[in-house]
């Protein structure tokens, strides 16, 4: 199995899928690690930072309705680079959130982002296994 990852790995294709897979994570570990940052500054309390962190599913949701169009629209590759940039600038949004209403505005956005880009990337990994004729090795 490690034969045939360092195999896959190798390739370009499949090296900047991982990269892309890699730097959503990354952009989305910035802001977990700003969640006690925000919540102090804009003095919450717990359940009103859980009900601020409900709008990141939340917009997901609304984005996996519909990211399908827009991917038929302009391409699985496109839409996920498009939706990187501005994933990468709106990740920034919580974090200068001044009042709930706000943050609770920009968790929408940011959820709705993250659910395109990820749709987005799994459609161009979609898309490459059925031209290579290949499955998944996980």
């Amino acid at each position: 199995m490690l034969r045939r990852l360092y195999i896959y790995s190798g390739n370009p294709t499949y090296l900047s899928i991982g990269l892309t897979f890699f730097i959503l994570s990354v952009l989305m570990a910035f802001w977990i690690t700003r969640i006690p940052e925000v919540k102090s500054t804009l003095e919450l309390s717990e359940g009103d930072l859980g009900i601020a962190l409900f709008f990141v599913p939340l917009g997901g949701i609304v984005s996996m309705l519909l990211s399908a169009q827009l991917i038929k629209y302009i391409g699985e590759g496109r839409t996920t680079i498009y939706g990187l940039v501005a994933f990468s600038f709106i990740i920034l949004l919580p974090v200068i959130a001044t009042t709930i209403t706000l943050l609770c505005a920009a968790l929408f956005v940011l959820g709705f982002a993250m659910g395109w880009v990820d749709i987005a990337m799994n459609a161009v990994v979609n898309t490459i296994e059925k031209k290579e004729k290949r499955k998944r090795i996980w």
